[in-house]
């Protein structure tokens, strides 16, 4: 416990790293692991927060237009994914067991999180789930849009009469 009441530092940040990653839909490697269990964690309940703390205890800050603010874990995380890309698995993309566009693995939570996190990334994901799901041709069953059939057979004829064509019609 710190010296406040209501802030305890959390003994298993591994684990809550780890959790926060697979959010990001990153993986620690090896090396990762190890230095996961020096990153330091603290609940406030009064602020209802996780803070990450520095090896002398205090909260890591950034500094923006003269502003001075706390890291909220996963800004702290993305950080390192820069400065030490060796802890870090590549990113997970494509339509994947973790892909929250899937069909399978629909996660509005997820999505939300991917498209603050990463919007080119979760952009490229629902393509691709789209595409795994068969979701991407308007004209398929799994697929059937009226509206964006007719939007891409007024923009681009040519490409309707493929999409059509693919879908059996």
């Amino acid at each position: 416990m710190t010296t406040e009441s209501t802030r305890w530092e959390l003994p298993n940040s591994a684990e809550i790293v780890a959790a926060e990653l697979g959010y990001q839909d990153f993986r620690l490697s090896a090396v990762g692991e190890a230095a996961a269990a020096a990153i330091r964690l603290e609940f406030d309940a009064e602020a209802r927060k996780v803070r990450v703390l520095d090896d002398a205890g205090h909260p890591i800050v950034a500094v923006e237009n003269g502003v001075t603010r706390e890291l909220e874990l996963h800004e702290h995380l993305k950080g390192l994914a820069r400065t030490k890309p060796e802890w870090f698995e590549k990113h997970v993309t494509g339509a994947t067991a973790t892909n929250p566009w899937s069909k399978s693995t629909w996660n509005v939570t997820k999505q939300a999180m991917m498209t603050r996190a990463d919007p080119e990334a979760a952009k490229r994901m629902k393509a691709q789930a789209a595409e795994a799901d068969g979701t991407s041709n308007p004209w398929t069953p799994q697929g059937r849009n009226l509206t964006a059939q007719m939007k891409i057979t007024l923009s681009n004829p040519a490409l309707a009469a493929k999409l059509k064509q693919e879908a059996g019609q």
